[in-house]
This record gives structure tokens, sequence and C-alpha cells, in this order.
């Protein structure tokens, strides 16, 4: 994400959210071995998040037509991804639920499977035992990143420039965590918490 969400019109919880997940990711792919599956959750996470921000009034669960849209819309356009939409939600389902390539969505021939080039001396993430015989598409974790990023760049324009969106995505952002302090323990009587405000260095 590029410094300009740091000072923007885009709930500040939300771009805090977004920041903290990209600055996750980013960690979890410094490492050496790098840890794919934990960014790739993580980034799958993300997408459900950001589809679930933008949800009008009345609807609290992200179905995999939110997510998919969300992709469609801010993810996949110029992105030079080999994958669909579909491809991601199956790839989504699959890991944040199991920790696999495999899932329902899947398996039923909604979409393909996926395979992770992982970094440098051609390292890749690809489950070896896996019985499925149909061909996956193999796309770069580096790749996918970038675009979730400007996905998300995407996503915060279309805040700014579309008030119908802006009061939706800002009537959602009170329902993210705070991060407070507390005297007592939480939630009982005689607690005190002060929130500690969002700050974007």
């Amino acid at each position: 994400m590029t410094d300009k969400y740091r000072d923007s019109h885009v709930p500040p919880k939300l771009r805090r959210q977004a920041i903290d997940l990209c600055t996750g990711i980013t960690g979890c792919l410094a490492q050496t071995p790098r840890l794919g599956l934990p960014a790739l959750i993580l980034l799958y996470a993300g997408i459900d998040g950001m589809a679930w921000s933008s949800l009008p009034e009345g609807r609290d669960n992200v179905t995999g037509e939110d997510f998919q849209r969300w992709a469609k819309t801010y993810l996949l356009p110029d992105s030079g991804l080999e994958c669909t939409e579909a491809d991601l939600w199956a790839a989504r389902c699959g890991l944040v639920h199991s920790q696999i390539m495999d899932s329902k969505f899947a398996r039923k021939g909604g979409a393909r499977h996926l395979w992770y080039h992982l970094g440098p001396g051609n390292l890749f993430l690809i489950p070896i035992g896996e019985q499925s015989k149909a061909l996956p598409v193999t796309i770069s974790i580096d790749q996918l990143f970038a675009v979730f990023r400007r996905g998300i760049e995407r996503f915060f324009e279309q805040i700014e420039n579309d008030a119908a969106l802006e009061e939706i995505v800002f009537s959602r952002e009170r329902r993210y965590y705070d991060e407070v302090r507390c005297i007592g323990k939480p939630g009982q009587d005689g607690s005190e918490v002060q929130t500690i405000p969002t700050v974007f260095l």
C-alpha cells in the first residue's frame, strides 16, 4: 500500500487493519525459509475482510459470491495472474479452513487448484500427496501479494469517490476491534477502558 492511505478519508480502523495485514504477510515472506502458508492464509482472510467491509446493511456474512466479486473488481484487473476469482475462492476455502489445497468448491468442478511459486531457489508449494488428477494453475506468491496490495488501493480509491460505499464502510468500521488499555478486567464492574488512537507512522 502507498503512503497516501495513511492520510485519507477511508475509515482509520480499516486502513490500520489493511496495513497491519500487509505487514504481517511481509513478515512471513521475509523469513528464511519463507513462511508461505501463513502468508497465504493472511492474504485470503484479508480479501474476506475487504469484501465484508463493503457488504450492504443487514448482511453479516461474506459468501463466495462476495469474495469473488471483490477479487474480480479490485484484485484481478491488469494483475497478470492466470487464475480466476473462482480459483482464488476455492484456494481460500482449502487454506483457511483446512490448510490444504483442496476444497469442496474445487471438487465440484467450480474451480481449478492452485500451486504457488514461493521464491528464489526455484521453491514451490506443491502438495505431493494430493490425489487430484486435474492440472493446477501455478502462480507466484509475490505477484499475488502485490496485486492484493494494489486491490486494497483500488478499493480505497473507490471508497473516496463513491459516497454510498463510503457510508457502508463507515457504518461497518464500528464493529472492528479497538486497541485499548484496561484498568481491571475488561467487561467487569469497576474496570476502565482507554482507547488508543490509531496512529499512522
